[in-house]
């Protein structure tokens, strides 16, 4: 690996672990909705900057919006799908292993 690729890694490992680091502030002095709400503000603010200096244009038309909704939908079934397995199969193992343990 090159010098600018050990450059490079160095900074996304410092904004990696600096999210855990100021999330653990955050969490401990406003509630975590609000700083999702933030984070969320936050980072939008920063890409219509980023729209803005590239002199790109937003989508204004629900057609070039269509393919965003799209995939957000199929996220959301697919965690939907995720978290229903997940809790099912957690529910097997508290009543089949944890519950005998305790009974017994």
């Amino acid at each position: 690996m090159s010098a600018s690729d050990w450059a490079l890694l160095v900074v996304l490992s410092t904004f990696w672990g600096g999210s855990f680091f100021f999330t653990a502030l955050t969490v401990r002095e406003i509630p975590p909705l609000t700083g999702a709400l933030g984070r969320v503000a936050i980072a939008g603010a920063a890409l219509f900057v980023v729209v803005l200096a590239l002199r790109q244009s937003m989508a204004r038309t629900a057609e070039l919006w269509r393919p965003v909704a799209e995939m957000k939908m199929g996220l959301m079934r697919v965690v939907g799908l995720v978290a229903a397995v997940g809790v099912h199969f957690w529910t097997d193992i508290v009543w089949h292993v944890v519950w005998p343990l305790i009974n017994n």
